[in-house]
C-alpha cells in the first residue's frame, strides 16, 4: 500500500464516519429538547483538519454543513431546525470552522515535535475551535435571521436578547462539545498521525 492509497483510506474512513453521524441523529445531532441540541460532528472535522491541513478542514467542514442542511431539511426535530434549511446558516459557518481548524492545526503540527506538548496544544485549540464553531453558527444565524429566531424562541418562553441566547447555548452545550474535543481530538489525531508517519517511512523504503 503506497502513501497515496493510505491517505485516501483515511479520507474514506473520516467521510464515512461523518455520513454515519449525519444520517443517524442520535450519533451526530443529539436533541435534548425542542430548543437545545448538541453535535458530535465537529470531532471528525477537527481530526481531519489536523491530519490534512486547511484543505482537509474545508472539505470536512463543508461535509459537516451539508449533512446539517440535509438533516434539518429531511428530519427537523427542533424549533430552530427550519433556519438550518438555509445553506448560508448550515454550511457557511462549518466551512469557515474547518478552514480555521486546518490553518491552526497546520501550525501546531510543525510548531513542536514533543508529543506531550503537541497533545496539550491540540487539546487547547480543539476546545477553542469548538467554541468558535458555536459562535460562528449562531453569529451567522443572528445576522441572517436574528429577529425571526428571537420570535420563535419567545414562543417557548425565551424573551431576552440574541446575545443572551448565544451565551445560553455556549453554557448549556458549547462547553460540553468543547470538552469532548479536548479529550478526543488529541488522542485520535496524534495516534492517526503516528500511523501515517510510519506508513510514509515504510513507503519510502519500498521504493
Amino acid at each position: 500500500m503506497n502513501q497515496r492509497i493510505f491517505t485516501l483510506s483515511f479520507h474514506a474512513m473520516l467521510t464515512s464516519i461523518l455520513f454515519l453521524m449525519g444520517v443517524i441523529p442520535s450519533l451526530g445531532f443529539v436533541t435534548i429538547n425542542p430548543t437545545i441540541s448538541f453535535t458530535l460532528m465537529h470531532i471528525p472535522v477537527l481530526i481531519g483538519a489536523y491530519l490534512f491541513g486547511t484543505k482537509g478542514g474545508v472539505y470536512y467542514g463543508f461535509l459537516f454543513g451539508l449533512l446539517s442542511f440535509w438533516q434539518a431539511s429531511s428530519n427537523p426535530t427542533g424549533i430552530l431546525d427550519p433556519f438550518f434549511q438555509n445553506p448560508i446558516i448550515s454550511i457557511l459557518p462549518r466551512l469557515l470552522f474547518g478552514a480555521f481548524a486546518g490553518f491552526t492545526f497546520s501550525i501546531v503540527r510543525f510548531l513542536e515535535n514533543k508529543v506531550w506538548i503537541k497533545r496539550s496544544l491540540l487539546a487547547i485549540f480543539a476546545g477553542l475551535l469548538t467554541i468558535l464553531h458555536t459562535i460562528l453558527v449562531l453569529g451567522v444565524m443572528g445576522v441572517v435571521r436574528g429577529n425571526d429566531v428571537l420570535s420563535v424562541l419567545s414562543s417557548v418562553g425565551f424573551n431576552d436578547t440574541y446575545f443572551a441566547f448565544i451565551l445560553l447555548i455556549l453554557t448549556l452545550n458549547g462547553i460540553w462539545e468543547a470538552m469532548l474535543g479536548v479529550i478526543l481530538v488529541p488522542a485520535v489525531a496524534v495516534a492517526s498521525s503516528k500511523i501515517s508517519s510510519v506508513r510514509r517511512i515504510m513507503s519510502k523504503r519500498e521504493v
